[in-house]
Order: structure tokens, then C-alpha cells, then sequence
């Protein structure tokens, strides 16, 4: 039984009493618990034939300063500077607690009266400032910064219009513990060239419960949907149905969800592709020491701590050659940056990627990145504040596990995590990438060394959340209308996803440019290597190559550099490289990921045709218009995107316009395949 409770609003106002300029924020809260909140299971008292039955539900409070808070600000020539801190005490008896989000209504706080029909405004910051004082804070300028908790900052910020995460620690609390409070400082430096007055803006704060992972749930039982509502740095705990063991997985600052303890599944233990990330049965060589230290490991190499103790300095997890780890699907890869395609995760997830010549898209690296190590500092060291947040005793909580030779080797003084992908030779011994740290020496996320593949390394997995491994499992487990996130596995891109009609549809534009498209992760037959021309046709060198007669038969694009619009395509690249102007037939192939495709005339009419802007919502039509003759054209009128029945050799298109009334109507009108449009990509598996 799910209990919803009714939303509660309260409005409190900030006001600044100053000398020069009175600075006043209106803040505004709406506490809710959304459909995914928690109730207790029933408590049964049995006695004879009588069951007596007590539902008992989630609650939920939220509490800001009775009393207004004031801001005291004299502008003075140079700038004078002031903060003041509002706190927010939340409490909840949900077991993972509650997070907590701030929006405001604007970025600039406005005056509340128009001088000479000009509204005067404090802007925010343009970027994040290190300062936390007068003595670099921008003049006329107004920010945030998180004092306590998980989301402490160091730094203010610009307020953004945009959810940002304010809960300290979102556990289970009182109203009146300290450890429900969640202090925000609020700062402005103002000149006197801020004329005097009342500045307001709204700010709008939601509480809302965690999920909590039912007790029944595995590992393997993990869709899209579960994923997608585990709360930010919140531990869970479940199980893997291989072996029944507990593992405590959590949503980490890079957006993946990431086992948190080690794997350890034991030598001997045959997986299949059922509960495993394998095509086809595998068993665990036996647990042993000596073979880790072989030349020849082609048939991999476990060894198990025997720990049941898991605070104990082996802990509960094994040691695994690359081999083992990769299930063998790794044995014969020998070119740089390829990761091996099956692992001896759960069901649903796999072993982290490191490619080699691509550190970005390395995902220990972007992991380190997310708690802080400074961008292009992976081959370095002395990064003791990355170590701190993501070591032992954190949320990502990576252990001194060491590595396993002849005998457990750096114990309680290192740890090393393999990646699935090979790196290169090294004689005649081959390396994968490693994830490395130790409070003596710092991170060493490895582009160039890695780790010997016979070397014996503990195992971390990840959710996959990528489209191309979205099922129709995945769409059964969603609600008609809910919006999930999901992530292009060829460039870690996120899209949102919404379920809209019993279909599965992208309700944000492709973004995708890359070069090259394999059946592995796109809607193509073949290997296909994309090269792409510029729309932009006033550009003289591509000139030639996106006209209305060549870009018929090459690739352009347009990327518009905003992750709302995304990438303008002629249909020659939406289609992958397979329809030109003389190809009238249904596309079969496209620039979309695995298991989704560029959807039909039909499809899109399912949709409806709307007379109200209003009755789609869930689309989120884009009114972005279309690259014509080198420039883009009809923006704020036609929002244009392919179809996958071409009307004719050289037309193709689906539609949405707005008219001189407002409204909008699903146009199936045609434009030349030259042109650029969007892409929006629907799941093919229904």
C-alpha cells in the first residue's frame, strides 16, 4: 500500500532592511510526497481466528523560520558585502529519507516597484566564485552557497532556475534533531550604483520521500524504472540472486549507479546468461593463489578471501584475473580502447569502460571527476581530497582491497579496480585499464600503464542504463506518462524518456555525432562510418558538399550547441547513410541507438492531431524550426522533425507548427532531405 499525503504550501518572506537599499527575497516552499513514497508493511496481531491489521504511513514535514530573516546590506563605492543564512529542517520516518531541491523563479532579483517604466535588477552570478567573503565576490552580484551536510559548498553559486539539490544527508530525522536542518547562506556585494529599494525573487523548495527499494528486489531485478528512482547518494541494499549474498549499491555524483562493496562471487559458481552479463554458461575457474603469478591465464584466475567477516581488512569479496572478470569474452581482444562485451556482473549490469586514447569517456575517470579531481590530472598524483570523498567509509566507499599475485599484495595499503576494456601490450603481457588509489600516492586512473591482466583485482559493476539495452521489460515496468533518464551508450548522453501512448518515445532531441555506428549500439545493419559536412553552407569549403543537389547524398549536420535543440541532420545523416534522393523507400536504418528507431508517419499521427498547444505535454514540442539554403528558418514557428517515410525521392519530413493562433497541428508537409531537421528516436520493441 502506497500512501500519498496532501500537498502542504507555506510563504515566508526575507526582508533586508538596508541604508542605502533594502534587499528583500520572498521565499516559497511546496512540500510534497510524490507516488513512489513509502508505507510500513502491515503489522498482523494474531490472536485466535481474529486479525487485527495497522497500516501505519510515511510522514513528511517541512519547516522554514517563523520570523523573517534579514539581510542588511550599505552599498558603499567599492561594494560592501553581507550573507545570511536561511534554515530549512525537514523530517520524515522513511528509511531512506527525503531530498530536498531548490528552484528559483528567476536568476535575477528584480525590483518591486519600475523606475521610469525600467524594472531594476541584482543579477546572480555569472559563474561559481571561490570567495566567501568581500574580497572577490562580484560587485552588484547575488549567490548561494550549502553550509552543512553532504552538499556542503566551499564556493557560491549562481541561483539557477533549474532543481538543485540542497538536503544535507537525506536520512531519517526529527523536526527538532540538528542533523534535519539544511542551511543555505544567501550573499550579495552591491555598490551604489544598485539604486535603493525592494528586491524580490521567488525561490521554490520541494521535499519529497526516497524511494525505497522493496526487500524482494535483486540485482537483476533492477529495470529502468528502478534505476531511474533511486535517490542521489543514498546507500540501498539488495541482493544478488546468484548466490543470495547482500550488496549496497547507490547513485553516485556521475549519474551511474554503482556497486558500493565487492563483488564477490565465488570460484567454482557456474553463471548463465539468465542472472549474468553472459551470452552463454561460464563457470569460475576454482579459487586459487599460484596461478595469478602464470604467464599463460587464458583460463582466468579466482581467489576467494573466505572472509565472513566483511569489516574485517579482506572484507567479503574476491580477487579476479581479467579473464575470469571479462567471463572470457576478453581472451582474444587485442586492439587498444575495446572492452570486452560479457562480464561476471548481475544480470543488467557490467564492469566499468576505460577507453584507451579516450579518457573522457573513461568511467572511473569521470567518477573522480564528479568528487572532485582536477580535469586532466588522471595520470597524477596527490589528490588526498578525491581519496577522502570516494574512499573508505564514503558513499562510493572503494577499499585498500590491494591485488592478488602468489600472495594479497598492498593490503590496507592501495586498492585497484579493473576496467573491462584492454589497453596494449606490455612485451608480451597484456594490460587492462585500472582504477588505483592510496592515501600515500593519490588516484592513478591509468591511460598508459594499466594493469596486467593475470594480476587478480577486485570487481565493481554498474546499473546499465543504456538505451541500447532498454527492453520491453522495461517498458511494461512504466506508467502511461512517466518520464525516466536514459544514456547513449556511444557518447554517454542522457535523454529523457517518456511512455506516451503505450510507446516509448525520446521527448528531447538526438544529440549525437559521432563517427562510428556499429548493429552493437545503433539502428544499423553494418558497420558504418559517418562523415558528416556543416549545414552551415555559407561556410565556403562546404559549399559543395550540403547544397541541394549534394546533400542528397552526404551526411550534414548542425550541431546547435544547446542540449534542448540538439542536432540539426539532412536526411542522408538521420538515415545513417542509406537514404540518398534517389531512395524512396522506408528507412530501415538510422542515427539512432540500438533498439530505437526514427519514427513513421503513422506512428507520429498516433500521437494525435492538437488544436491545444496544451494537450501534449509530454512531448515537449520544440519549436526550433529548420536549416535551409545554409541558415536556420521558421524558428518559433515550425518544430521539424524526420520521419521515416519519405513522401517522395527527394521529401520526407514530420511536422509541428504553430500558427497565427497558437495552436498547434501535426503537418505531415514535405521539405527536401537537403534541409536539417531533428531526430527524435521511439523504441522499437514496444
Amino acid at each position: 500500500m502506497q500512501v500519498i499525503q496532501p500537498i502542504k504550501t507555506h510563504k515566508l518572506k526575507i526582508v533586508a532592511s538596508i541604508a542605502l537599499l533594502i534587499l528583500c527575497i520572498t521565499l516559497y516552499y511546496i512540500c510534497k510526497i510524490p507516488v513512489i513514497s513509502y508505507a510500513y508493511e502491515p503489522t498482523l496481531t494474531r490472536t485466535g481466528t481474529t486479525t487485527l491489521q495497522a497500516d501505519v504511513a510515511t510522514s513528511l514535514e517541512i519547516v522554514l523560520p517563523a520570523t523573517s530573516t534579514v539581510l542588511s546590506v550599505t552599498p558603499t563605492s567599492e561594494g560592501a558585502f553581507t550573507s545570511t543564512d536561511l534554515v530549512v529542517k525537514v523530517a520524515t520516518d522513511n528509511p531512506t529519507g527525503y531530498t530536498l531541491t531548490m528552484t528559483a523563479a528567476s536568476s535575477s532579483l528584480s525590483r518591486s516597484t519600475a523606475v521610469n517604466g525600467v524594472t531594476p535588477t541584482i543579477q546572480t552570478l555569472s559563474s561559481a566564485t571561490t570567495s566567501t567573503n568581500a574580497a572577490d565576490f562580484p560587485n552588484d552580484r547575488w549567490g548561494f552557497r550549502r553550509v552543512d551536510g553532504q552538499f556542503a559548498d566551499t564556493v557560491y553559486h549562481p541561483i539557477t532556475t533549474g532543481a538543485v539539490n540542497i538536503n544535507t544527508s537525506g536520512i531519517p530525522s526529527n523536526i527538532n534533531d540538528a542533523s534535519a536542518s539544511n542551511t543555505i547562506n544567501f550573499a550579495t556585494k552591491l555598490t551604489n550604483a544598485t539604486m535603493s529599494g525592494l528586491y524580490e525573487v521567488d525561490l521554490n523548495f520541494v521535499a519529497i520521500t526516497n524511494y525505497v527499494l522493496p526487500s524482494t528486489v535483486h540485482m537483476q531485478d533492477f529495470n529502468a524504472v528502478i534505476a531511474d528512482s533511486l535517490a542521489p547518494g543514498i546507500t540501498y541494499t539488495t541482493k544478488d540472486s546468484r548466490d543470495n549474498q547482500d550488496y549496497t549499491v547507490a547513485k553516485l555524483a556521475d549519474g551511474n549507479i554503482w556497486m558500493t562493496k565487492n563483488l564477490n562471487l565465488a570460484g567454482g559458481t557456474t553463471i548463465t546468461s539468465a542472472n549474468s552479463n553472459v551470452a552463454e554458461n561460464y563457470t569460475l575457474p576454482n579459487s586459487t593463489f599460484g596461478g595469478f603469478d602464470a604467464e599463460t591465464n587464458e583460463n582466468g584466475y579466482v581467489y576467494n578471501s573466505g572472509s565472513t567477516d566483511c569489516a574485517s581488512s579482506v572484507g567479503c569479496y574476491s580477487y579476479y584475473s581479467y579473464y575470469s572478470a571479462t567471463a572470457k569474452s576478453g581472451l582474444n581482444i587485442s586492439t587498444g580502447g575495446v572492452s570486452a562485451p560479457y562480464d561476471i556482473c548481475p544480470k543488467g549490469w557490467r564492469m566499468p569502460r576505460s577507453p584507451y586514447g579516450a579518457v573522457p569517456t573513461n568511467e572511473f575517470y569521470n567518477l573522480a571527476l564528479a568528487y572532485g579531481m582536477p580535469e586532466g590530472k588522471f595520470d597524477g598524483y596527490g589528490f588526498q581530497d578525491v581519496i577522502q570523498a570516494i574512499g573508505p567509509g564514503t558513499v562510493p566507499n572503494f577499499v585498500l582491497n590491494g591485488y592478488a599475485y602468489n600472495q594479497l599484495e598492498q593490503l590496507n595499503e592501495s586498492g585497484s579496480y579493473r576496467s573491462s576494456t584492454f589497453m596494449w601490450y606490455s612485451g608480451n603481457e597484456k594490460r587492462s585499464g585500472k582504477f588505483y588509489f592510496s592515501p600515500a600516492d593519490g588516484y592513478y586512473i591509468s591511460t598508459s600503464m594499466g594493469l596486467p591482466m593475470r594480476e587478480g583485482t577486485a570487481v565493481r559493476c554498474i546499473k546499465d542504463r543504456s538505451m541500447q539495452n532498454f527492453s520491453a521489460t522495461d517498458t511494461a515496468a512504466m506508467s502511461e506518462g512517466q518520464t525516466i533518464t536514459l544514456v547513449d551508450s556511444r557518447d554517454n548522453k542522457e535523454y529523457k524518456v517518456t511512455k506516451i501512448n503505450g510507446r516509448v518515445w525520446m521527448t528531447e532531441n538526438l544529440r549525437f555525432t559521432g563517427t562510428t555506428l556499429t548493429p552493437a549500439d545503433s539502428n544499423v545493419s553494418e558497420n558504418t562510418t559517418m562523415t558528416y559536412y556543416s549545414l552551415d553552407s555559407t561556410d565556403a569549403s562546404y559549399a559543395n558538399h550540403c547544397d541541394s543537389t549534394n546533400g542528397l547524398s552526404n551526411a550534414c549536420i548542425k550541431d546547435s550547441g544547446s542540449a534542448d535543440t540538439g542536432v540539426f541532420y539532412n536526411y542522408y545523416a538521420a538515415s545513417a547513410n542509406t537514404s540518398d534522393g534517389a531512395t524512396s523507400a522506408a528507412l530501415t536504418s538510422s542515427i539512432c541507438p540500438k533498439g530505437w528507431e526514427i519514427p513513421s508517419d503513422e506512428i507520429y499521427r498516433s500521437l494525435g492531431i492538437y488544436q491545444d498547444q496544451n494537450q501534449l505535454p509530454l512531448f515537449k514540442i520544440r519549436l526550433d524550426g529548420e536549416y535551409e539554403g545554409g541558415a536556420l528558418e521558421y524558428v518559433s514557428t515550425y518544430g521539424v522533425l524526420w520521419s521515416s517515410t519519405p513522401s517522395s525521392t527527394v521529401a520526407a519530413l514530420t511536422r509541428f507548427r504553430r500558427d497565427t493562433y497558437q495552436d498547434y497541428d501535426l503537418n505531415g508537409g514535405n521539405i527536401s532531405k537537403d534541409r536539417g531537421a531533428n531526430v527524435r528516436c521511439i523504441f522499437s520493441g514496444e
